[in-house]
C-alpha cells in the first residue's frame, strides 16, 4: 500500500502575475516567480521528508507528484501530518502562493486518481482526513493584517519588509524580494542551487531547435514590442494571450484512471507543441536573434504568453489550430472504441496593450475575454476573444468569434487590413453615427460595400456580413498581420502524431 500526494500551486497565473505598475522590473519579477514555482515544486525537494517522486504520472508545472510506501493501513491516519510538513516547506519557498494538497491511499496511482479528485471536492468541509486514507488541504496566502503597515512597492498586496528595498528604494514584501532575486540572470542571483528549467527556458530551447538558431530571451516588454521586422506603425505595443482547454473537466469525468493518466500526458504534450509551433511561426517576422514571446505558462491545457502586438493574431490562431489538430490526433486511438465525444479544443483571449501598461491588467483582461469566448460557444468549439486596452468604445463588452469564423473570413480580413488606418477609423465613426441615428444594419453594410468598391478594395461578401461581424472585423484588423501557414517551420500536419498510449 502507498500514500500518493499531489501538492502544488493553484491559480498559478494569478500568482506569477502578482506585480503592480509598469516599470521594467515587472518582467523580471514574473520570471522570478516562475522560477520559484518551478524549483519549489521539484519532487526531489521532499526526499528529506520521506517522499519519493511519483513516476507513475506525468510532470505538471507547479505540481509535485509524490508517493511514499505505507507499512500498515492504519498509518493513513497520519497522512495529514505528513502533508503539512510538505506544505510548510512549500510555503517557505512561496510566501504568497495559493497552495493545495490532496492525498489518497492506494496500490497504484491509476487507482488513486479518482480518490484524489474526490478528496479535492472536500475542500471547505470538515472532512479533510478520512479514515479510508483520503484528504485535502488548501493554504491561502497570508492577509495583510496590519492596516497601517507599509504596502509592498511591487505587488501592493502584502506588508512590506522595511529592511529590504529594490533599486528604487521601494520596500517590498518577502515574496517580491524572492521574485526580484530569482528573476535576475543566473550569474547575478548568487548560489541558489541547481535550478530546473522554467516554462520559458524549456520553450526557448525547443523553439531554437525548431528554427535552427540559438535564440535569446528579451530583456523587457519594451524590447518585446520592438521585435517585429516590418515597418509597422507602432512598435511599443504587446499582445497577451491567455488560453484554456474546452470541456476538459467533463472529458475526465468519463475516463477511467488509466485513461485519465494517458490523456493528461497527451494534453500536456499537445499544448507544449502548439505553443512552441506558434512561436516558431511568428519568428520569421521578428528579430531573428530573439524568442518572439515571453512564456509564463505552457503546460497541461493552460497558456499565458505575451508576444509583439503585430504578431498577436497570428500567434493565437496558430496556437489554437495546432492544439486542436494535435489533440484530435492524440485522442483518436483512445476514443475509437469508446463513446467519449469530441477531443478537447482550445479557446484563447487576446489583449493588446502598451508595453508600459500594467501587465496584470492585460492578464486579467485576457482571462476575462477568454472566459466570455468560452461562454459564447458553451465550450463546444474553439474560439478567440479579444480586447484592445489602447482603445475604447467597442460595440461589445467582450467580442469573440469561433476559430472557424476567422478561417471563413480570412480573405476579407486580409483585404480590409490593407486599407489605410485613417479609412478604417472613418468607417468605425460612420458606423457609430449610423447606429445612433437608427439606420438599418443592411443599409450600413451596403454603404460600406459601396465604399470598398469606390476605393478599389476587393472585399467580396462584405455586404453579406451581419453588422456585428463587420464591426468585429474592423477591430481585428487594427493589429492584423496574416498568420501565413508554412512560414518558419513545418505545419503540425507534418509532425509525428502524439498518441494516447
Amino acid at each position: 500500500m502507498k500514500l500518493y500526494l499531489d501538492v502544488g500551486v493553484t491559480r498559478i497565473q494569478e500568482y506569477i502575475g502578482r506585480t503592480a505598475g509598469a516599470d521594467e522590473g515587472q518582467l523580471r519579477r514574473r520570471r522570478g516567480a516562475s522560477r520559484m514555482v518551478t524549483n519549489a515544486t521539484d519532487a526531489g525537494n521532499f526526499a528529506v521528508l520521506g517522499w519519493q517522486p511519483n513516476d507513475e504520472t506525468y510532470t505538471a508545472e507547479g505540481v509535485a507528484h509524490l508517493v511514499r510506501p505505507m507499512a500498515a493501513p492504519t498509518q493513513a491516519e497520519c497522512g495529514i501530518g505528513l502533508v503539512e510538513q510538505v506544505l510548510i516547506r512549500l510555503r517557505e519557498a512561496l510566501p504568497h502562493a495559493y497552495l493545495e494538497a490532496s492525498w489518497a491511499r492506494a496500490e497504484t496511482y491509476a487507482e488513486a486518481l479518482n480518490r484524489l479528485e474526490s478528496a479535492r471536492r472536500l475542500l471547505g468541509t470538515p472532512s479533510l482526513n478520512m479514515p479510508d486514507g483520503r484528504g485535502a488541504l488548501a493554504w491561502l496566502p497570508p492577509v495583510r493584517e496590519d492596516p497601517y503597515a507599509s504596502r509592498c512597492g511591487s505587488c501592493g498586496l502584502a506588508a512590506a519588509e522595511s529592511a529590504v528595498t529594490d533599486r528604487k528604494s521601494q520596500p517590498q514584501c518577502d515574496d517580491c524580494i524572492l521574485r526580484d532575486s530569482q528573476g535576475r540572470p543566473a550569474g547575478a542571483r548568487g548560489p541558489v542551487g541547481a535550478d530546473r528549467q522554467t516554462p520559458e527556458e524549456q520553450t526557448l530551447a525547443a523553439v531554437s531547435e525548431l528554427v535552427d538558431a540559438p535564440l535569446r530571451p528579451v530583456r523587457d516588454l519594451n524590447q518585446l514590442g520592438r521585435l517585429p521586422r516590418r515597418a509597422v506603425e507602432k512598435k511599443n505595443h504587446i499582445a497577451t494571450i491567455y488560453a484554456d482547454g474546452n470541456n476538459v473537466g467533463a472529458l475526465f469525468e468519463g475516463l477511467s484512471p488509466a485513461q485519465a493518466t494517458r490523456v493528461s500526458k497527451a494534453l500536456d504534450a499537445s499544448i507544449k507543441h502548439a505553443g512552441r509551433f506558434a512561436l516558431a511561426q511568428i519568428h520569421p517576422s521578428c528579430d531573428p536573434a530573439y524568442l518572439p514571446g515571453v512564456v509564463t505558462t505552457l503546460a497541461a491545457d493552460d497558456v499565458l504568453i505575451t508576444v509583439p502586438a503585430s504578431c498577436g493574431w497570428a500567434f493565437a490562431i496558430h496556437l489554437v489550430d495546432a492544439f486542436n489538430e494535435e489533440m484530435a490526433s492524440a485522442m483518436s486511438r483512445e476514443m475509437r472504441d469508446s463513446d467519449l465525444g469530441a477531443a478537447p479544443t482550445l479557446t484563447a483571449g487576446v489583449v493588446f496593450s502598451h508595453y508600459k501598461h500594467p501587465i496584470e491588467d492585460a492578464i486579467n483582461a485576457a482571462e476575462t475575454v477568454m472566459r466570455s469566448a468560452k461562454k459564447a460557444t458553451n465550450g463546444a468549439a474553439a474560439a478567440i476573444g479579444w480586447a484592445d486596452l489602447t482603445q475604447t468604445g467597442t460595440s461589445e463588452h467582450s467580442p469573440s468569434r469561433p476559430l472557424q469564423w476567422f478561417a471563413g473570413n480570412r480573405g476579407l480580413i486580409d483585404h480590409v487590413a490593407g486599407l489605410a488606418a485613417s479609412q478604417r477609423q472613418k468607417w468605425m465613426r460612420d458606423i457609430s453615427t449610423a447606429i445612433q441615428e437608427h439606420v438599418p444594419d443592411e443599409t450600413i453594410t451596403g454603404f460600406l460595400s459601396d465604399e470598398a468598391r469606390r476605393l478599389g478594395l476587393r472585399a467580396p461578401g462584405l455586404e453579406q456580413l451581419p453588422l456585428d461581424d463587420v464591426i468585429a472585423l474592423l477591430q481585428i484588423v487594427r493589429w492584423w498581420t496574416p498568420p501565413s501557414p508554412g512560414v518558419g517551420v513545418s505545419s503540425p500536419a507534418s509532425h509525428d502524431r502524439l498518441e494516447v498510449s
